[in-house]
């Protein structure tokens, strides 16, 4: 099983996740389309923006690794939709006309460009 607390590239890093959670608009659906660890939806699952006109958000997780939506199954709200896609299956699959959608696209860097030789 896959230890999600230690993935690389984890946004668990005091201060990154509320950088980020904090320019997240409210919204009535929030898609991570490269979930790895999904600590910015689990942070943002306790932000009160989540809410919006009396509705909870529905929240996506997307990764394209089985194992990984595998582990957070095991770690998500039962609320939480659980896919495992490629983000170009996802993206090309988002309803048209759908509003009040926000996706939060943070793709593994290439390898060439990362400081540490540890795969992901």
């Amino acid at each position: 099983m896959i230890d999600l607390n230690n993935y690389r590239g984890n946004k668990a890093v005091s201060g990154l996740f509320q950088f980020i959670i904090n320019r997240i608009p409210p919204c009535n659906t929030f898609i991570e389309a490269f979930a790895g660890s999904g600590t910015i939806t689990q942070k943002l699952l306790n932000q009160e923006h989540t809410v919006k006109n009396d509705f909870t958000v529905l929240t996506v997780l997307n990764d394209c690794d089985g194992s990984i939506c595998n582990a957070l199954r095991l770690r998500m709200p039962v609320n939480t939709v659980i896919t495992n896609y490629t983000a170009a299956q996802l993206l090309l699959n988002l309803l048209p006309g759908t509003t009040d959608t926000f996706v939060y696209c943070d793709p593994p860097y290439k390898f060439s460009t990362r400081g540490s030789n540890r795969r992901i």
